[in-house]
């Protein structure tokens, strides 16, 4: 299971398409800082990634090595940071969908 939640809306990744992530994100910085959580659930990958104006929640246990891949992709596409384009998050769920 992979959840995407751009704001408060939110999607199963069967659920959304580039215009979609594209119209939330849009919308969102229109109202203000944009926070994306992206939620997965594969075993034995369980993680939740956040973009960088959500609120921080605590950290965990120790990466899995998929899940440390998953969080370099991240990382890659700077969706850590504050003003991402919404083009690297349509990138990254792609790129995901390949690791899983």
């Amino acid at each position: 299971m992979v959840k995407i939640k751009i704001g408060g809306e939110e999607r199963n990744l069967t659920e959304i398409d580039t215009s979609w992530i594209n119209q939330q994100i849009n919308r969102q910085r229109k109202d203000g800082p944009v926070c994306v959580r992206v939620t997965i659930k594969h075993d034995p990958i369980d993680m939740i990634l956040s973009s960088g104006d959500c609120p921080r929640a605590g950290g965990g246990r120790q990466a899995r090595p998929q899940e440390k891949e998953i969080f370099d992709l991240w990382d890659k596409h700077r969706l850590n940071e504050t003003d991402f384009p919404s083009g690297q998050l349509v990138a990254f769920i792609k790129q995901l969908q390949r690791l899983l």
